[in-house]
């Protein structure tokens, strides 16, 4: 069998997750849990659309990274493409816009590693392609900062989604068919 308990997370558009646990996602008491781009790394950072200061999203998300880099943040898909291209051609500012995002990622990731003791933390959306950018920071902080000795065993559990965004826009029309099927069941008391 595969990894059964797992974080992964999103930069689609902010930064988003979901804890699977033994194969089922956790939704939480109000449906919230996975809103991971909202834990402050920095309270004296840049204020959120949420309206706190320095949250994750203000630095991993995807009009951040675009921003940190010095791209048009209304460029969207085409902007990733063109960061994912600076960068690899070492692009000093692109560089270390992804290392700083890797970084603020991977102390968020440790205390949810250290809150929920997952088997792995995947990396899909935006970030599956940023990986080799992101990982190196990411895997230091964790490293730095899981208290459990056994995540650190045959090295490294951050990994790469090996879905593409397309798996992840089937997976939200896939919720919004069970939201249309049975709404009674999405209601908001």
């Amino acid at each position: 069998g595969g990894v059964r308990t797992f974080l992964y997370l999103t930069g689609e558009i902010g930064v988003g997750g979901a804890l699977v646990v033994n194969g089922e996602i956790l939704r939480g008491a109000h449906g919230f849990a996975g809103e991971i781009g909202h834990v402050v790394v920095d309270p004296g950072g840049p204020l959120c659309r949420c309206g706190a200061h320095g949250c994750l999203e203000q630095y991993a998300g995807r009009a951040a990274l675009l921003r940190a880099a010095g791209i048009d943040p209304d460029t969207g898909v085409r902007g990733i493409a063109e960061l994912e291209q600076r960068a690899t051609a070492g692009e000093k500012r692109a560089v270390g816009a992804l290392r700083e995002a890797g970084d603020r990622l991977g102390v968020v990731l440790a205390g949810a590693v250290n809150l929920f003791d997952p088997e792995a933390v995947v990396l899909g959306g935006i970030y599956r392609s940023l990986m080799p950018w992101l990982e190196g920071p990411a895997d230091a902080q964790l490293t730095a900062r899981v208290v459990s000795g056994r995540w650190h065993e045959n090295g490294s559990r951050l990994r790469a989604s090996s879905l593409s965004g397309d798996a992840a826009r089937g997976a939200a029309a896939r919720v919004v068919h069970d939201v249309l099927d049975n709404p009674a069941a999405f209601a908001v008391r």
